[in-house]
């Protein structure tokens, strides 16, 4: 958050450099220096190994330099995001700016350590440390920011998930020794298995939970190992079709329901991306009603409260457009009401939709709360009023008729 009041104090070189890395195109390039360098990163480590192979070592200085010139420009980038932002560069709301200047720093004690350092252990631990770069793809694209996120914040719930899973399992390979190892020694007996049906499957717990989980689970060798069973007895394959029920359609489901859902609230909770969120709706909605406004009156900047009343009932586009983000007449007249006059009452229509937004967007529970504490100021002032009231109807005594002769002479 900087409004564009405060942008107007900015200097002229400060608000170019401003819409410099506020454009498409500079994001274009940063996200593509990105992507090389986590590339060059991958080549840089595959090469390494063939040299250690003895295969080749060709290349490297190349790739060096490329690397070097690639986090100069990153070193410009955030130099330049420090003179515009200033101090908002480490607020909340930008917490990408400060995960960006971590990484870029780290990158620079990575490569400084590998250049001075001669210890072979020093060397690769600097070599690992230029992987983080790879968290500036997390910054440069929001829906992997969000996978990432999502994933971080289901770790947890992954794990309870093993633990059910190990537990079902558990259970489950009881049943199959008493169900199904009989029925396994029958085909035995029969020889009428595969080569691919191992002979130790349903033979211990430990082989039952094996041999169910690569099956139910991972699905290799159902067809070799539990359809034979099916087909030689009625029980073994009612008892198959259970365990399928149980893992695919019970256990499966719900587990990835839980971790859905875990990810959804954390996605709610999570104060980067619903401030990312909100910061693109409002500069949506302001790009769409200064439209809105060059279409009704490309003429004029400013407005009126009398040129708004005549805008909502004439045109039916303006009328419409406020009605469908749930905005009345009433907010609109109260945003001009409240907002600084000039001397002859307009006001430009930039300031009047930064207001109007900022208003439409304010969370309801301070205002509420700010309303309650006053209206309960209001309430222990009449209170207080009515208590006088009631003393001085105690203290006064209603004048005798000679008294009020007097007072009427």
């Amino acid at each position: 958050g900087i409004s564009d009041r405060q942008q107007r104090s900015w200097s002229k070189n400060r608000k170019q450099v401003a819409r410099l890395i506020a454009s498409n195109f500079f994001s274009f390039i940063i996200t593509a220096l990105v992507i090389a360098s986590v590339v060059i990163v991958i080549i840089d480590a595959d090469r390494r190994a063939k040299c250690a192979s003895g295969l080749e070592c060709l290349g490297f200085e190349n790739l060096r330099a490329l690397d070097s010139v690639i986090l100069c420009i990153f070193t410009i980038e955030i130099v330049l995001r420090l003179y515009v932002y200033q101090m908002y560069f480490f607020s909340t709301t930008a917490v990408f700016n400060t995960i960006d200047l971590v990484v870029l720093l780290v990158c620079w004690c990575g490569l400084m350590m590998e250049q001075t350092m001669k210890n072979a252990m020093l060397v690769r631990c600097a070599r690992i440390i230029r992987i983080v770069r790879v968290l500036r793809l997390v910054t440069a694209f929001q829906e992997l920011y969000l996978m990432v996120a999502g994933l971080a914040s289901t770790m947890r719930t992954i794990f309870w998930a093993c633990v059910l899973l190990f537990l079902v399992f558990c259970g489950l390979s009881v049943v199959a020794l008493d169900v199904l190892q009989p029925i396994q020694e029958e085909l035995y007996k029969d020889g009428s298995v595969s080569a691919e049906f191992p002979s130790h499957a349903f033979s211990s717990v430990k082989d039952c939970m094996l041999t169910l989980f690569t099956t139910l689970v991972m699905g290799d060798g159902f067809y070799d190992i539990l359809v034979p069973l099916c087909e030689k007895d009625f029980y073994g394959a009612l008892t198959i079709v259970g365990f399928v029920a149980v893992v695919h359609l019970g256990v499966g489901n719900l587990i990835l329901s839980v971790i859905v859902d875990r990810a959804a609230e954390a996605r709610r909770q999570d104060t980067i991306f619903q401030a990312t969120q909100a910061h693109n709706a409002k500069k949506l909605i302001r790009r769409e009603l200064k439209t809105l406004w060059q279409n009704v009156s490309p003429d004029d900047e400013n407005i009126s409260l009398e040129e708004l009343k005549e805008l909502w009932l004439s045109d039916s586009v303006f009328h419409d457009y406020f009605k469908s983000m749930d905005i009345d007449r009433g907010l609109i007249e109260y945003v001009l009401v409240r907002m600084y006059h000039c001397g002859n009452g307009r006001v430009t229509f930039e300031d009047f939709a930064q207001e109007l937004i900022r208003i439409k967007k304010a969370d309801a529970g301070p205002i509420a709360a700010l309303l309650q504490n006053q209206v309960s100021h209001v309430l222990e002032g009449i209170s207080e009023i009515k208590a006088g009231l009631d003393l001085h109807q105690r203290g006064f005594k209603p004048p005798s008729k000679g008294e009020a002769a007097i007072a009427a002479v």
